[in-house]
């Protein structure tokens, strides 16, 4: 069941000598992954929220985008395009905004005095784009 995400990602590269490019394509990539494969994130994301004890047996479902985000945001470290004080709260801050990408309808209520806002993969990545590289400080 999670083999097609272990592939997708495990057979991602990226060039981590343009740190920020490498970046962008993340993001771009696995917001469109989460939005075409919606059920599958929700049951990845419940299993680690509860912390189940088929979490382990997930490992290769989640590790290689984990890593690939991890190699980025060091290579952007290493050159001086980002900054970072802990590369563990950085991965986790950043996965965890691409991972919670989708408008949740139960949250409506907290917006509702906005007009609604479309939600579709590439309007949700171009906004996590911005907000990561403000948060990052990327010159």
């Amino acid at each position: 069941m999670f083999e097609p995400l272990n592939e997708h990602f495990a057979k991602l590269s990226f060039n981590l000598e343009e740190p920020i490019n490498a970046l962008e394509a993340f993001i771009r990539g696995f917001v469109a992954y989460r939005y075409d494969n919606e059920e599958l994130i929700h049951i990845l994301q419940q299993e680690m929220m509860m912390q189940s004890p088929r979490l382990k047996m997930l490992s290769n479902a989640y590790y290689p985008s984990w890593v690939h985000l991890r190699a980025i945001l060091e290579a952007g470290k290493s050159q001086g395009v980002f900054q970072f004080e802990s590369i563990v709260y950085a991965v986790h801050f950043v996965m965890g905004v691409v991972i919670f990408s989708r408008q949740n309808p139960f949250l409506e209520p907290v917006f509702g005095d906005l007009p609604p806002a479309e939600d579709n993969a590439a309007q949700a990545a171009e906004h996590i784009i911005r907000l990561v590289l403000n948060g990052l400080h990327s010159s």
